[in-house]
């Protein structure tokens, strides 16, 4: 996660509202690039290529909807 704060400027809790919580979204990411986190863990791992091209995709719709304060 500490990648992706730096990478994309975010922090976790926003990355776990807007895209990983996003039931749209874990549908995609869920054990194609995304690793979530088992009952009692925390985090999540992401696999950096294909969430960089998730991010590529879906990025600006994500940022505007986070903007907004809105849900999916």
């Amino acid at each position: 996660m500490p990648e992706l704060v730096k990478r994309y400027h975010q922090n976790p809790t926003w990355f776990a509202d807007n895209v990983f919580q996003v039931p749209r979204f874990m549908k995609v990411l869920r054990g194609q690039c995304v690793m979530y986190p088992r009952e009692g863990v925390k985090g999540y791992t992401c696999e950096p290529e294909a969430f960089g091209e998730f991010m590529k995709k879906w990025f600006p719709e994500i940022a505007q909807n986070a903007i907004k304060g809105g849900k999916f």
